[in-house]
């Protein structure tokens, strides 16, 4: 089952999104002139679950790009990696999300999904990541890309059956970040 979160309608919502991902964020957000993010209480109130996703990835963004990853709170960078994750994996596959800035996170995205409670999706990344020499990607994105040009074809193979497994997971990412994000609204910070 596709959750509507990882669905291609999340998928097409959050196009826009993608082109913050290469520079930070911010020079993309001032091309699209992005809105200005709302506050995480009327983000909350979002009944409908993209919009909802939409609205923080729009905080987190805005915030990593005002701060900076290292600078974001915990959650913050919780939901920062989900959305990258999801963004990138459909729209392109595990390929797309380490070939770009989102594979610069991918151990912390394995933590964040834990803490969110996907743990089959933390597994899947972790399947992922175990592609890579030693199962860890380098941290350089220069460097992870020519890692990810160099992967044989098993580990090719590994990744397009990842894919499949992120699109066919059972876990509704949309639902375990809103309760995630409603237990640690403080710590969202507006940009």
């Amino acid at each position: 089952m596709v959750t509507p979160y990882s669905s291609a309608f999340r998928r097409l919502a959050l196009i826009v999104a993608v082109a913050a991902c290469g520079d930070g964020g911010g020079a993309a957000r001032n091309r699209l002139q992005m809105p200005a993010p709302r506050p995480v209480a009327e983000i909350l109130q979002l009944q409908d679950d993209t919009d909802f996703a939409i609205a923080m990835s729009e905080l987190v963004f805005a915030r990593e790009a005002a701060v900076g990853f290292g600078r974001l709170t915990a959650p913050e960078r919780v939901v920062f990696c989900l959305d990258a994750l999801e963004r990138e994996v459909n729209n392109g596959g595990f390929a797309q999300f380490f070939e770009n800035s989102s594979g610069d996170y991918a151990l912390e995205t394995i933590e964040a999904l834990r803490a969110l409670g996907a743990t089959r999706v933390a597994a899947l990344v972790a399947q992922a990541v175990a592609v890579f020499p030693g199962g860890r990607p380098e941290p350089d994105r220069e460097r992870r890309q020519a890692q990810v040009g160099r992967l044989d074809n098993t580990a090719r193979a590994k990744l397009d059956q990842l894919d499949g497994a992120f699109y066919d997971s059972p876990e509704n990412l949309a639902a375990l970040e809103r309760q995630y994000v409603s237990r640690h609204q403080s710590e969202f910070l507006m940009p």
